[in-house]
């Protein structure tokens, strides 16, 4: 949906915007909404007997389709052209006060009655197809009723039956805005809170990869002066990725590896690890620093309490319902009953946040090993 600039302020430009902004969604609406009022006014129009036979029946058949098929488009065309324009620019995402609601009513009124004299000065113009009533008595065989509708007051009801038609257009309008601006909310306030929870993993992060690179300081100072350089660009990356909530799995594998090469200088032989990535697989897309999360969880949990340290396994493999990414680490003694913490939940949360209710995370504890599996759909 096409957001329209600050700069249009004046009636006049936000009324020209509108005109010439919509969905695709609300173009098929209004095909949709026209066809109906075209076919439910020739069922009605067809009960009536059209005089003739012959060629002049079928005549008399395709002016009246034609008839029907100009007020259609009229009924569409004024929705477009006078009603959808005032309730963006009043109603939609704000709060009218009563006077607006009751000049929208009075100019709905209005546009009922306007439509009702296009349509019979378009009958005018054209030949005569038996449709311009000019009285309708209304009797039963053999008795008359004394009630009879002159011209005006067939006007004055054609115009309050499309003066309903339009208000009804407005109320599901101002519904269809009122649900798609709710539906807006929640998913920026999905991503917002996406968005936080990924910005709760860079301070434990950071602790850990400055403890690395300040224990190398004393050690190996070239070797510090390229921590900080992976460092960097570790977070050049992350900076990258702006406002985004998922990333393909070869720009997550991308975090994660930085991340493991500052964690393979501070555990040294103790971290051993085992990388099983289908290239295939590398465009896919799944919540970004997902592998960070299972890496930094496995490390911090699994192998580092660990004095002989242990295996970490990255797998991502293909399945019939889509792809799994699977981490597993070994896990240490004093440390088997570890159950995720809030490394795992925060990025269950986010998992559910995804909006495909198709992820899954599992999770594996058991012969000294600990997995987390999470399936993701094609």
């Amino acid at each position: 949906m096409t957001t329209m600039p600050a700069t249009r302020k004046t009636l006049a430009a936000q009324w020209r915007w509108h005109l010439t902004h919509a969905s695709r969604a609300y173009w098929i609406v209004q095909g949709a909404f026209a066809l109906v009022y075209f076919a439910f006014s020739l069922v009605l129009v067809s009960t009536m007997t059209i005089a003739g036979s012959g060629s002049e029946s079928g005549l008399r058949a395709a002016q009246v389709a034609i008839r029907m098929a100009f007020e259609g488009l009229l009924i569409a065309g004024i929705a477009h052209v006078a009603i959808r324009p005032a309730l963006r620019v009043w109603f939609v995402q704000r709060q009218p006060a009563l006077r607006e609601w009751v000049c929208m009513l009075i100019w709905l009124l209005v546009l009922g009655y306007l439509s009702i004299a296009l349509g019979f000065a378009f009958g005018s113009l054209t030949p005569d197809d038996g449709m311009n009533i000019e009285q309708v008595q209304f009797h039963t065989p053999g008795q008359n009723y004394d009630l009879s509708l002159s011209r005006g007051s067939l006007w004055l009801l054609g115009g309050f039956n499309q003066f309903s038609l339009l208000l009804l257009w407005s109320v599901l309008y101002l519904a269809w805005k009122a649900f798609e601006g709710r539906r807006q909310l929640q998913r920026q306030v999905r991503d917002a809170r996406l968005q936080l929870l990924a910005s709760q993993l860079n301070p434990h992060f950071l602790f850990n990869a400055f403890n690395t690179i300040r224990g190398m300081i004393f050690e190996d100072r070239e070797r510090a002066a390229e921590l900080v350089t992976q460092l960097s660009e570790l977070f050049r990356f992350h900076l990258s990725a702006g406002a985004r909530t998922e990333v393909t799995l070869a720009e997550d594998w991308e975090i994660a590896r930085r991340y493991l090469d500052l964690e393979a200088v501070r555990l040294e032989s103790r971290l051993r690890l085992e990388v099983d990535l289908d290239p295939e697989l590398m465009p896919r897309t799944l919540p970004i620093m997902t592998l960070l999360t299972l890496v930094e969880n496995a490390i911090k949990h699994g192998i580092a309490p660990n004095r002989d340290g242990g295996t970490l396994a990255i797998r991502a493999s293909a399945t019939d319902a889509g792809w799994q990414l699977e981490v597993e680490n070994s896990v240490g003694r004093g440390v088997a009953d570890y159950s995720g913490g809030h490394g795992l939940s925060n990025l269950r949360e986010r998992v559910s946040l995804s909006g495909d209710e198709r992820a899954r995370l599992h999770v594996d504890d058991g012969n000294g090993r600990f997995r987390v599996r999470m399936e993701l759909p094609r």
